[in-house]
């Protein structure tokens, strides 16, 4: 099925366009443009006050624009670390402390702001999207809330004309930043020697430093054997950022103009580091979950997964959906799939009060009946309403230029996860991989992907679905990459006291 908005009848889960495609698993290189996006629209007239101290700036000496070069491999080669991080005085007194990972590159940290306290709270960041969550606590990496959290799109990401408030938008562009100064290589010393100037000389916590005003990211040095013009160095509207580098190399604090309200300042508190040190900051679900480390399944585990599907035919679970549809918004849903028939049949609590409904998932399309949810969506009721159904063919749903919704495709993906017989273990074999051992809840899980047909091709780790298996080897959770806003998800329960689910005649209207 190609992508696209939700039409009525159904509930609507449309997603507001975005600069940016979604960002989960893409390597830096990829990224750090869309990171330039959400930054270069900003001057740096803050710069010059900080170079009071010293009589004159210069260029660079050869040494120090190595320095420069080799920052963002320093960064990455810590790997995580932790972070204080003040706004512009401008903006209130907002505090934000906490940890950055370079390897993934993923931000978690508590917001604690004066001025706007409806700002306080947790944040993750990877780049393009911020969740949030509510509540005065710290950033522990070893305590991480599952609940109450709620995803959008950066700042630079959103449409025009739809811009937060003016510290909403710093703490993305702020946060942005800091998640490109890690990279796997030594940058460009040329584009250093060329961009850089010294400001100052200083100490952060008793370490001497060496203050440079340059390119907040100048990529890696070019192959001799590329052309000029991929040699050329980056253009002079790239953002700049004031890095205070100690004589070793290691950055230690970066100070970044957020948009005409002076500077941030974030200092790198390289000394306190998690235990142990190689540790990796866990993303909550919705941002992809803890790291990945893909690898092909082994025989005992490829027949497990060719069974899968077979697995199911004939069995019940109970289901509920949690989908991303929109910036701070989320869907969600309770009800079944029943493999015996395939169908689902689901309350579905869109944000607001005007798209809640029933909903029955059918081989031919969707059925729908408008009905107020209020507090948290139940099951829905059974028998099913003879009444009130509206209906649509799954052809009907798909247009030429938005494709399917993210709901149509995770909810059609879970109509087809039963089969009368097992899938071919040579293809298993070939295509699925292993990605993780985790956690749902109390129980213990692994993660595959398992490319199936009509998915889009992607590289191991980057696969558009994941698929959960507890240790009795059922499915208990199926995510899906949405189309800009993480991963959504629809938890199972193996149920056997579900009676045969009846579909009203008025729900298969026009779909048989």
């Amino acid at each position: 099925m190609k992508r696209q908005t939700a039409k009525k009848p159904a509930p609507r889960t449309k997603t507001k366009k975005a600069a940016s495609s979604h960002p989960l698993g893409r390597k830096v290189a990829v990224w750090i443009g869309a990171g330039a996006l959400v930054l270069g629209a900003f001057s740096w007239a803050g710069v010059g006050c900080l170079n009071k101290g010293s009589e004159v700036s210069r260029s660079v000496t050869a040494e120090e624009a190595g320095r420069l070069a080799g920052m963002r491999a320093h960064n990455l080669a810590l790997g995580t670390v932790a972070l204080l991080a003040r706004m512009p005085e401008e903006l209130g007194e907002t505090e934000v402390s906490g940890w950055v990972d370079w390897t993934q590159p993923l931000l978690y940290a508590a917001i604690k702001p004066s001025a706007q306290p409806t700002y306080t709270g947790l944040v993750q960041a990877v780049p393009g999207l911020v969740a949030t969550r509510p509540g005065d606590m710290a950033a522990d990496p070893e305590k991480l809330p599952a609940d109450n959290w709620s995803v959008r799109r950066t700042a630079g990401a959103a449409p025009a004309g739809e811009d937060p408030d003016p510290l909403g938008r710093a703490l993305d562009i702020v946060m942005s930043a800091v998640m490109v100064l890690g990279s796997n290589g030594p940058d460009d010393v040329g584009a250093f020697q060329e961009r850089a100037v010294w400001l100052d000389e200083g100490t952060i916590d008793g370490v001497a430093v060496d203050v440079f005003r340059a390119p907040l990211v100048v990529g890696q040095a070019p192959d001799p054997a590329e052309s000029a013009e991929a040699s050329a160095p980056p253009p002079a509207s790239t953002p700049e950022a004031v890095f205070h580098v100690d004589h070793a190399g290691q950055l230690r604090r970066v100070q970044i103009n957020p948009g005409g309200h002076g500077l941030a300042t974030v200092d790198l508190l390289v000394e306190q580091r998690p235990d142990p040190e190689d540790a990796r900051i866990p993303a909550i679900d919705l941002l992809g979950g803890p790291p990945v480390t893909p690898r092909k399944v082994t025989d005992a585990e490829a027949q497990v997964l060719a069974g899968l599907r077979n697995g199911n035919a004939d069995t019940v679970s109970a289901v509920r959906l949690t989908l991303p549809v929109g910036d701070g918004e989320l869907l969600n849903a309770t009800g079944w799939v029943d493999w015996r028939q395939p169908l689902a049949y689901l309350t579905i609590d869109n944000p607001g009060t005007d798209s809640d409904g029933q909903m029955f998932v059918l081989p031919g399309g969707i059925a729908w009946r408008a009905l107020p949810v209020e507090g948290k969506a139940k099951k829905p009721s059974m028998p099913a309403a003879a009444d009130g159904w509206q209906t649509q063919q799954w052809g009907a749903r798909i247009d030429e230029e938005g494709g399917a919704s993210d709901l149509d495709l995770l909810m059609f993906k879970l109509l087809t996860l039963a089969a009368g017989g097992p899938d071919d273990l040579g293809s298993i074999k070939e295509t699925a991989s292993w990605l993780r051992e985790s956690r749902l809840g109390k129980t213990h899980a692994t993660t595959f992907e398992i490319p199936m047909a009509g998915d889009q091709t992607a590289p191991s780790g980057q696969a558009p679905y994941r698929y959960w298996l507890d240790s009795d080897e059922r499915l208990r959770r199926v995510e899906m990459r949405t189309q800009q806003l993480g991963l959504g998800r629809a938890d199972l329960t193996p149920v056997s006291d579900v009676p045969w689910i009846a579909v009203p005649p008025g729900a298969l209207a026009g779909l048989t």
